[in-house]
C-alpha cells in the first residue's frame, strides 16, 4: 500500500471532538489520549487550560479514513503491519530524509512522517460492545485501554485495607481487644468491610470514567473504611491498647480530610506520618515502658535506652523536614517520607517480633508506600506505556501479602494444635495423679482400719498406740494434712500431727461422718468441706472401722493438703510460658488455684473455666485471670468429680517471633522485587519504521 503526503487546506471551519468524545470513538481511555496529546503525538486545537479540542482532519488521520487530496507529491512506500502484527498505540517513525525536487529548488528537506494503527480496542466499541469476545481477551483490553489509574493514596488506603482484613484471620494482638466481651460480634463485620472495601476502592477507581454513572462511588468506599478505621480505633483505645488506636484513629482522619479536601497523595502521606510521630512522642511520654499499655514506648524505650531527646530530635526533624518540603521544596518532602518509611519498615519487624501481626503489616504497607513515593512519577511516566504496570505490580503485592498470611496462618494452625495435644496430655496426667492420690489415700486408710492391731488399740483406746498408728500414716502419705480417729459418737481419740482445734471437735453431724459410720461407705469430698472452724477449706477423705459383728465403731480420717496438691500439679506444666494447671470441684469453686485466697471461691464467670468444670471434658477460648486469652483443657476425675484444668495464653503458643522477622523480612525483599522488576521488565510499546 502506498501513502501518500501533501498539503492539506481547508476552506471550510472543521468539526472538532472533545477529548471525552474522541476516547470514545477511538477506543482509548480519557488518561491515555490525554497522554498523547500532552506528548504531541496527537494535533489538538487548545480551548483553555487544560481544554482540547480534536479537529476532524485528525481523527480521520487517526482513524485511517482521511481521503488524499491532489495534487501530491508521492513520497515512498510504507508497509501497513497485518492486524496481528500491529502494536496498540500511535507509531512515530525516525526521521527520514527525503529530496523531492522541482527544477532546482527543494521543496522538502526533510521529513518526520507520523503514522497511526488501529487501537486495539476497536474503534467506536463500548465494552458492552466487546462482550461478543472472549472474556479474558475483553477484561484484558479493558484493562490496557479502558480503566482509570487509581492514585497513590487509594493504592495506600486500598492495600492497607486488604491487608489488614486478611491479617485479622490470623492470631494477633488485636484479636485479643476485638474479641472481649461486647465487642465480639464487631469481629467478623470489621474484617470482611476492610477487604470488601479495599477491592471496591480501588475498582471504583476504575471503572470512573468507562461508566459515568458511577463517578463517585469511590468517595462512598472512603467513607465506608473511615467508618470501619473509626470503629476500630475506638475498640481499641476501649481496650487499652493505644498502639491501636493511634495507627488507625489517625489512618481514618486522614482519609476523612483527603477525601473532602481532595489532597494529593504525597500531602496525605506527609499528614499521616506527622501524626504518627507526634503520637508516638506522646505515648512515650504519657505510656511508661513497663506498663504494658503500649508495645510501641517499650520499643522505643529499648532503641533509645531511655534518652527521651533523641525521639524529640527526631520527631521535630521529619515534621520541620515534610513543612520545608511541602512549602519550598517537593524533592525534599519525597527524601523525607522516602526516609520516613525506612523507619516505619523497621517498626513493622518489631510488632512482628512481638506476634503483633495487624500492627506489623499495615506498617509495612505504609513504610512501603513511603519507600515508593519518591518515585512514584517515573512510575506514572512508565504506565502511560503500560498501562497494566500498577495493576500487576500492585496485584503481585496483594498476592505475596495473602501468601505470607497463608503460610503464618498455617503455621500458626500447627502450633495451636501441638499446643491442644500438649494441654491435653498434661490436663489427663494431673486427672491421673488425682485419681490415683485419692485412691491411695482410700487404700492407706482402708489398710489402716483393717489391721488387727489398730483395732485392738481403737477398741481398748489405747491412745498411744494409736499415735505411733497415725504417725506411720502421716509419715509414708505427703499429701495428707492431718490424720484422725474417731469414735461412733464422733469424738475424736487420736489426731497426727497434734492440733488442738480438732482433737476438741465432735464430727457426729460431720457429712464424712454420716456416709462412713452410719452408711457404712468410704467417703471422699467431692467439694471444700468444713472441717473445723480454723479449717473450712479441707478435702477429706475417711473409711469406717469394722467390729468383728460388722458394726461400725468409728472411722479413719484423713483431710489433703491443698498447697502440697498445688505444688506438685503446678510442676506438671511450664509456668515459664504461662501454663497453669488448676482445680475446681464438683460445686464450682477452686481447689487448686495460682492464688491462694482463692481456693474455696467460687469461679468467676469472667474466668473460661466456669464454662468447663460442668463438662466431663473439654476444650475453650477465653480469658483467665490475669486477664490474657487463653486456651483451656479439661478433664474430669473419677473419684471425686473434679475438674482438672489445664491453660496456656495465646500469646505465648502463637509466639513465632524469630520466624515471624524472617518471614516477615522475605514478604519485604518480595515485594521490593517485585516493584522493581515490574518497572525495569514492563511491556514496551514498538515503534514502526517508515
Amino acid at each position: 500500500m502506498v501513502v501518500e503526503i501533501c498539503k492539506i487546506c481547508y476552506t471550510m471551519p472543521e468539526k472538532v471532538y472533545t477529548v471525552k468524545d474522541a476516547a470514545k470513538l477511538l477506543g482509548y481511555s480519557t488518561n491515555t489520549l490525554y497522554s498523547y496529546l500532552k506528548k504531541g503525538e496527537i494535533k489538538s486545537i487548545r480551548v483553555g487550560k487544560g481544554k482540547f479540542r480534536i479537529p476532524q482532519s485528525e481523527m480521520d488521520r487517526l482513524l485511517g479514513t482521511e481521503k488524499p487530496v491532489t495534487p501530491f507529491v508521492p513520497v515512498q512506500d510504507i508497509r501497513i503491519p497485518a492486524p496481528s502484527e500491529a502494536p496498540s498505540t500511535l507509531l512515530e517513525t525516525e526521521p527520514t530524509p527525503i529530496e523531492v525536487k522541482a527544477g532546482n529548488e527543494p521543496i522538502y528537506k526533510t521529513m518526520v512522517v507520523r503514522e497511526a494503527v488501529l487501537p486495539t480496542p476497536r474503534p467506536g466499541k463500548s465494552l458492552a460492545d466487546l462482550s461478543s469476545d472472549k472474556p479474558f481477551y475483553t477484561i484484558r483490553l479493558w484493562l490496557e485501554e479502558r480503566v482509570g489509574l487509581p492514585k497513590l493514596f487509594d493504592w495506600f488506603v486500598a492495600l492497607s485495607s486488604i491487608v489488614l482484613g486478611m491479617t485479622m484471620f490470623l492470631y494477633t494482638k488485636q484479636l485479643d481487644s476485638l474479641v472481649i466481651g461486647q465487642f465480639t460480634d464487631w469481629f467478623t463485620p470489621i474484617r470482611l468491610t476492610l477487604i470488601l472495601g479495599g477491592f471496591g476502592l480501588v475498582l471504583a477507581d476504575m471503572i470512573q470514567e468507562e461508566f459515568p454513572l458511577y463517578r463517585n462511588l469511590n468517595h462512598i468506599f472512603r467513607y465506608i473504611l473511615v467508618f470501619t478505621y473509626s470503629a476500630i480505633s475506638v475498640i481499641l483505645f476501649k481496650s487499652s491498647d493505644y498502639d491501636g488506636f493511634l495507627i488507625y484513629g489517625l489512618f481514618a482522619l486522614v482519609i476523612f480530610l483527603e477525601n473532602i479536601l481532595g489532597f494529593i497523595s504525597s500531602t496525605a502521606y506527609m499528614l499521616y506520618i506527622q501524626g504518627l510521630m507526634l503520637g508516638i512522642a506522646l505515648i512515650f511520654r504519657f505510656l511508661p515502658f513497663d506498663s504494658g499499655l503500649s508495645t510501641l514506648s517499650k520499643g522505643v524505650y529499648s532503641i533509645i535506652d531511655g534518652q527521651s531527646w533523641i525521639l524529640d530530635l527526631l520527631v521535630v526533624s521529619i515534621i520541620l523536614s515534610t513543612l520545608i518540603g511541602y512549602f519550598f521544596d517537593k524533592k525534599v518532602l519525597k527524601i523525607t517520607l522516602g526516609i520516613s518509611g525506612v523507619l516505619l519498615t523497621l517498626l513493622s519487624f518489631y510488632y512482628a517480633n512481638n506476634s503483633y501481626w495487624s500492627a506489623a503489616f499495615f506498617i509495612l504497607v505504609t513504610g512501603m508506600i513511603g519507600v515508593l513515593l519518591p518515585f512514584w512519577e517515573q512510575f506514572k511516566v512508565k504506565s502511560e506505556t503500560d498501562r497494566t504496570l500498577m495493576f500487576k505490580m500492585f496485584g503481585t503485592i496483594v498476592m505475596a501479602f495473602s501468601l505470607v498470611v497463608v503460610i503464618l496462618g498455617i503455621v500458626q494452625q500447627i502450633l495451636l494444635n501441638n499446643a491442644v495435644m500438649n494441654l491435653t496430655e498434661k490436663a489427663d496426667y494431673g486427672r491421673l495423679s488425682i485419681d490415683y492420690t485419692s485412691n491411695n489415700v482410700l487404700q492407706t486408710l482402708a489398710g489402716l482400719s483393717q489391721n488387727d492391731l489398730f483395732f485392738t488399740a481403737l477398741s481398748q483406746k489405747t491412745t498411744n498406740n494409736l499415735d505411733s498408728f497415725l504417725k506411720a500414716v502421716f509419715s509414708n502419705s505427703p499429701d495428707l494434712q492431718s490424720v484422725v480417729i474417731v469414735n461412733k459418737t464422733g469424738d475424736v481419740l487420736s489426731v497426727y500431727p497434734l492440733s488442738t482445734d480438732i482433737s476438741k471437735s465432735n464430727f457426729a453431724r460431720s457429712k464424712f461422718f454420716t456416709e462412713t459410720v452410719f452408711n457404712k461407705n468410704n467417703y471422699f469430698s467431692r467439694s471444700v468441706d468444713v472441717f473445723t472452724p480454723t479449717m473450712s477449706k479441707a478435702i477429706l477423705a475417711a473409711v469406717p472401722v469394722f467390729d468383728n459383728s460388722n458394726n461400725a465403731i468409728g472411722a479413719a480420717l484423713a483431710s489433703l493438703n491443698l498447697a502440697t496438691l498445688g505444688v506438685k500439679m503446678q510442676q506438671i506444666t511450664v509456668e515459664g510460658i504461662g501454663q497453669y494447671l488448676t482445680i475446681v470441684d464438683d460445686n464450682g469453686r477452686w481447689l487448686v488455684n495460682p492464688d491462694p485466697n482463692k481456693v474455696g471461691q467460687i469461679v468467676d464467670e469472667t474466668d473460661a473455666t466456669s464454662l468447663l468444670f460442668a463438662r466431663q471434658k473439654g476444650q475453650q477460648f477465653g480469658y483467665d485471670a490475669n486477664g490474657k486469652y487463653a486456651i483451656f483443657i479439661s478433664e474430669k476425675t473419677k473419684v471425686a468429680n473434679w475438674s482438672v484444668v489445664v491453660s496456656q495464653p495465646i500469646s505465648t503458643i502463637m509466639d513465632i517471633s524469630k520466624s515471624g522477622f524472617i518471614v516477615i523480612l522475605f514478604m519485604l525483599m518480595a515485594s521490593v522485587a517485585t516493584i522493581f522488576f515490574s518497572f525495569v521488565f514492563s511491556s514496551k510499546k514498538e515503534y514502526a519504521q517508515i
